[in-house]
């Protein structure tokens, strides 16, 4: 069955970071424009759902996201979740992902699960599927590395531009487009068990290595555009629960740079990782029967961890008052020293729903 209608009604749902989802379906719009067909760009920020008309007559969804810890982001998969069943509304899938190069050659990165497991979902919802694309974007991970130059996002920028343009072409035409699916399948696969610890734990840990330098003066910016609502004020700072998705949208916008990933918060979380906590739980309980299954063991590790690290991020941010310890906590990140990205073309007015 074709999707190529002259009333065709295209709605896009989007969760962004720093931009790069916007930009490709910004992308999208332009080129659908070009055909005359009018485009919802919708972002799903803070739980956005829809009206109950929304979906009406709708004959293409797109669902436009980043890719974490080899996932999708935990507000897409939630939103995709929730969608009321499909009766054979077609749809696509594009997930942003960490792209990189190597002199004139485009480094790709790795979906994982980002793919796959909402593919899964919509079929199982009735949806029909038309396509995914992964799209190989300029990383914004400033957490493991710093942004990169702008001669490596203008040339990545490029080359993502016409994959997505060709790619949103071809779905308007009514093709079926799997093929980048396919070809990084075998990778993907494999990647598989750190996606599930990533969503299990790793998202949660991450979260707490987030923390304000003295340079922070309570703007708000970065509370007022989170897209989970994960960031509040306490004690006239900012501070970061277990909701946090490492988005980077709040360290990659802070106009004073105050905003870092603390390596050293996430060192003392290695170290505590090491001691076998779950272990000893177990041997001290009737289900000690239960050290005979790895995972089960690494989960109840993970989660005492994670308490563990809750309740010193609670001291962390207190003592982050006193100028010294929080010299110590911010000149030991590296992000002191990393320059921050943004899409280029995204401003802060844009995140807004």
């Amino acid at each position: 069955m074709s999707i190529k209608k002259k009333n065709l009604d295209l709605i896009l749902y989007y969760f962004t970071g720093t931009g790069n989802a916007l930009t490709a379906g910004r992308w999208m719009v332009d080129e659908a424009g070009k055909r005359g067909i009018a485009v919802h760009l919708q972002a799903i920020d803070r739980g956005y759902k829809p009206p109950a008309d929304e979906l009406k007559g709708k004959n293409l969804i797109g669902f436009l996201y980043p890719t974490h810890g080899f996932s999708l982001a935990p507000s897409m998969l939630y939103f995709i979740l929730h969608l009321p069943r499909g009766q054979g509304t077609a749809v696509f899938l594009l997930n942003t992902r960490a792209g990189s190069k190597l002199g004139q050659w485009q480094i790709p990165g790795l979906s994982g699960m980002a793919q796959l497991l909402p593919l899964l979902i919509l079929l199982l919802k009735g949806y029909r599927i038309r396509g995914g694309l992964p799209l190989d974007m300029p990383s914004n991970w400033i957490s493991l590395h710093p942004a990169y130059r702008k001669s490596w996002i203008d040339f990545l920028l490029e080359r993502c531009q016409k994959e997505a343009r060709i790619f949103i072409t071809d779905i308007l035409d009514g093709k079926l487009k799997f093929w980048r699916v396919m070809i990084s399948l075998p990778l993907d696969l494999a990647v598989f068990p750190i996606s599930v610890l990533y969503y299990l734990i790793g998202r949660f840990a991450l979260a707490k290595t987030f923390m304000y330098s003295t340079t922070c003066d309570a703007c708000m910016i970065c509370v007022n555009n989170c897209p989970v609502g994960a960031i509040s004020i306490r004690g006239n700072r900012p501070y970061w629960s277990f909701h946090c998705e490492s988005c980077m949208r709040c360290i990659n916008n802070c106009p004073r740079l105050a905003i870092q990933s603390s390596h050293l918060i996430l060192a003392i979380m290695i170290l505590l990782s090491m001691l076998p906590f779950a272990v000893w739980i177990l041997v001290h309980t009737p289900f000690s029967q239960l050290i005979t299954v790895p995972f089960i063991g690494t989960l109840m590790d993970g989660y005492i961890v994670l308490f563990i690290m809750y309740c010193l991020y609670l001291i962390i941010q207190r003592l982050l008052k006193l100028r010294l310890i929080n010299s110590i906590f911010s000149y030991t990140a590296l992000t002191y020293y990393w320059k921050r990205y943004r899409a280029p073309g995204i401003r802060l007015k844009d995140y807004q729903p």
